[in-house]
């Protein structure tokens, strides 16, 4: 960590007053060479043009050899005395983060269970959301960041502009759990309040307007909400009385309300109750009850619902042989569950091998095999990631633009270990992928045109590199 106290900006050259070279001095470098002359620097008296002399030969003790003042000292009196500033009195790092003094200097270094550059600390991530373009990260101290494509004030930040490295979401705090659209933001509150940011072509922000906004506003009417679910262009909500609610886009009835109009404020899906999970695939919604059976409704187009059909569903029907689920996740045109024996079951389309095997479409579920020992999956475009019970990360589908993580760009049907990562706790993908560890690092891979895996450029990388989330 460098010193950051401004001083007097002087005259670099030594002896800029047109003194002869110091017969005092014995070296070159501090102002005049070497050898006899009158007074000049280094003969201890500050003469015009000099911030200090000490008389001393070298740098590093206030007062420089080219007679400077040097950052973090002050110095006073004719010989310079120079002392150091206690930069740590001046609070100048972050409260959360502790400092060390030292001779024209300090260093700020966050405490335990946060992180940053020490002049200013965050909340080490304890949960990421993906969308194509950008990716939002999740604080321990309920503050919410994001980085990417910002065209419609995604990111939250008040603005319009592409961020490779994270910014905060403002006027945000006490979060529980975030969401990424197409090209919005979703935040849910200890409070059980909901809100959300960016683009509202389709009511995506369900504050009753089409009108985006560049920071967060309130969802109207919700409370007791519990959990969320995002997708490009619609939101579900889950209510502590196992309700689900939902707003935005509704183009192949993912809203379940018995038809396909968009909603700009929060509506309930019907025939639905006793709801414990939710969440979204691209055009499609799906729910876990409480006896663990799983339900579904929207596009169907590739049998992504599980109902043994390809009829889209504007109502919840019940996706075939499935029991026990626990979590669920969907992308583009398939669909995952993960049961609580720690087997994942997989259906929809399967151009890509996203399935886990070589079939090309399927309406019903099917178990992955060689896959055990799950404890959380996530669904990308074509592709499916999954963390063990153990902590290492896995990945199968296609692999366009990188999204496996195993230093490739070829497709494969079959699970495969993404090298390099260990004590993963959670994972996420769309057209690229993040994963968060048990420390509270985030690793991304896969497409970043617009800076959205946040490691400060647009360079992409078929392997994980440590972002700054």
């Amino acid at each position: 960590m460098s010193a950051i106290l401004s001083t007097l900006a002087l005259a670099s050259s030594a002896c800029s007053n047109g003194a002869a070279p110091d017969e005092n001095t014995f070296q070159d470098g501090e102002g005049g060479a070497g050898g006899g002359g009158p007074a000049g620097c280094g003969n201890g008296t500050i003469d015009a043009d000099e911030a200090c002399d000490d008389g001393n030969e070298q740098d590093g003790d206030g007062c420089a050899a080219d007679c400077t003042q040097e950052d973090g000292w002050t110095c006073e009196g004719a010989p310079s005395q120079c002392a150091d500033v206690d930069e740590c009195a001046k609070d100048w790092c972050d409260p959360n983060a502790s400092c060390t003094n030292t001779p024209g200097s300090y260093t700020c270094v966050c405490n335990d269970g946060w992180e940053g550059a020490g002049i200013w600390c965050r909340g080490a991530t304890i949960a990421i959301e993906v969308d194509a373009r950008f990716s939002m990260a999740l604080g321990n101290d309920g503050y919410v960041w994001a980085a990417g494509q910002n065209q419609f004030g995604e990111l939250g930040d008040g603005t319009k502009e592409m961020r490779k490295t994270p910014v905060q979401v403002q006027g945000l705090s006490d979060v529980v759990e975030i969401g990424a659209g197409g090209s919005y933001g979703v935040a849910l509150k200890g409070d059980g309040t909901v809100w959300a940011w960016g683009n509202n072509v389709a009511g995506e922000l369900g504050d009753g307007t089409r009108v985006d906004s560049l920071i967060p506003v309130q969802v109207k009417g919700l409370s007791g909400i519990t959990s969320i679910a995002v997708n490009s262009y619609s939101t579900l909500a889950l209510r502590n009385d196992g309700t689900v609610w939902g707003w935005g886009g509704n183009l192949h009835g993912e809203l379940g309300i018995g038809n396909d109009d968009s909603q700009a404020e929060p509506v309930q899906v019907k025939g639905l109750s006793g709801v414990v999970t939710i969440a979204r695939g691209l055009s499609w919604s799906m729910a876990v009850k409480g006896d663990g059976s799983v339900w579904a409704w929207g596009g169907n187009d590739s049998g992504q619902l599980g109902d043994g059909t390809e009829i889209e569903r504007w109502l919840p029907v019940q996706v075939q042989g499935l029991s026990g689920v626990v979590e669920l996740a969907g992308y583009t045109n398939h669909s995952l569950a993960l049961k609580g024996d720690g087997t994942v079951w997989s259906w929809g389309v399967n151009w890509y091998g996203e399935l886990g095997d070589e079939s090309e479409y399927r309406f019903v579920p099917a178990p992955i095999k060689n896959l055990s020992g799950v404890k959380h999956i996530a669904a990308g475009e074509y592709y499916s990631l999954a963390v063990k019970s153990d902590g290492t990360a896995w990945s199968w589908g296609s692999n366009g633009t990188g999204g496996l993580g195993d230093g490739t760009y070829t497709d494969h049907a079959t699970p495969t270990q993404i090298q390099g990562l260990s004590d993963v706790v959670d994972i996420k993908g769309n057209m690229h992928s993040m994963a968060l560890t048990k420390n509270g690092d985030v690793w991304g891979w896969g497409e970043n045109d617009d800076g959205q895996v946040g490691t400060g450029n647009v360079s992409e990388s078929p392997t994980p590199v440590k972002t700054f989330f």
